[in-house]
């Protein structure tokens, strides 16, 4: 329950959306200029929905680490195996979120949130 302005993912964020675009390929983009469904524009899109307020920016990861492992989103479980979920056909991204004030946690997102993925720590 740690507050921070810097937030890293310790598992990946698998978002619950697809990547819109436009019938020529290009992609759709927000009034803000982020591609719509993209992994970084559906984690601000849940931030929103749980009524927090928006990182002044968003970085992306190339790994997370836990420990003493370094672990590229692709290298975690992001399907189930038994039972009928249903997810994006993303495999997930790691983020790193900066927020103009001290943010209370725990924050966890996108799809199995609850199971473990999409869990982010406080960067001290």
């Amino acid at each position: 329950f740690a507050a921070s302005r810097v937030w890293r993912s310790l598992t990946p964020f698998v978002p619950t959306r697809h990547p819109k675009a436009h019938r020529d390929g290009r992609p759709k983009l927000d009034a803000n200029g982020w591609p719509i469904g993209s992994p970084a524009h559906d984690l601000r899109r849940l931030l929103a929905e749980a009524s927090l307020a928006l990182p002044t920016k968003v970085e992306r990861m190339e790994a997370v680490t836990g420990g003493s492992q370094r672990l590229r989103p692709l290298e975690f479980q992001s399907k189930r195996i038994h039972g009928n979920g249903l997810r994006s056909g993303h495999s997930g991204a790691a983020f790193r979120l900066i927020f103009a004030e001290p943010i209370s946690g725990p924050l966890a997102f996108g799809y199995a949130a609850h199971f473990g993925l999409g869990l982010f720590v406080p960067v001290k």
